[in-house]
Formats: C-alpha cells, sequence, structure tokens
C-alpha cells in the first residue's frame, strides 16, 4: 500500500475498487473491498467521495478483503439490472456488508 507521506490519512487507503459500471444514463454501481478494522462511518465518507452523476442512480457496495466479490460480472452487465443480479442472485458470492 501506499504510504502517507503526502499528509493523507491512513483511512483514504482503507478501500479498493473491484468492480464498477456505469450504464448509458450514467447510473452508477461500485463494488468496494475494504480492511479490517474499517467503520461503517468510514465506509460512507468513502461513498460519499465517489463519482456521480446529478440525478443518477449511485451504489456502492462493500465488502471485507479477502471476500469473494464481485468483479467482471458488475463491470461486464449491461446494465443496472443485470448487475444487481449478480450481486443478488449470484451463488458463492461473499454478503456485502455496507451498501
Amino acid at each position: 500500500m501506499a504510504g502517507c507521506s503526502d499528509g493523507a490519512s491512513s483511512s483514504q487507503f482503507a478501500f479498493r475498487q473491484v468492480g464498477y459500471l456505469k450504464d448509458n444514463a450514467k447510473n452508477r454501481i461500485f463494488t468496494i473491498a475494504f480492511r479490517p478494522g474499517t467503520t461503517e462511518q468510514e465506509a460512507r465518507n468513502h461513498a460519499e467521495r465517489l463519482m456521480y452523476t446529478q440525478g443518477q442512480m449511485m451504489a456502492a457496495y462493500f465488502f471485507p478483503e479477502g471476500s469473494v466479490i464481485p468483479a467482471d460480472g458488475v463491470t461486464l452487465a449491461d446494465s443496472v439490472f443485470k448487475a444487481n443480479d449478480v450481486l443478488f442472485e449470484t451463488s458463492g458470492l461473499s454478503k456485502w456488508h455496507y451498501a
């Protein structure tokens, strides 16, 4: 992981983007891994800094690092509906903790 010599807090490096979908209407879904010890408030703060388009849907699903996290299934989906199907209907995936 990168150091924090630029004055950034260590919580800035607590997250890793795994999957990302932006559809033609600019709705977005992110799947994100988080380090152990990360709090729900830190996840919320991170989600508030993610890219979004005013008036469109943005969802971020947070999984503990080391989980089976959907990546290509979300990224390559051709709609938010199909990406949500991956998140909720694919067997073998880990359960997200924060959304």
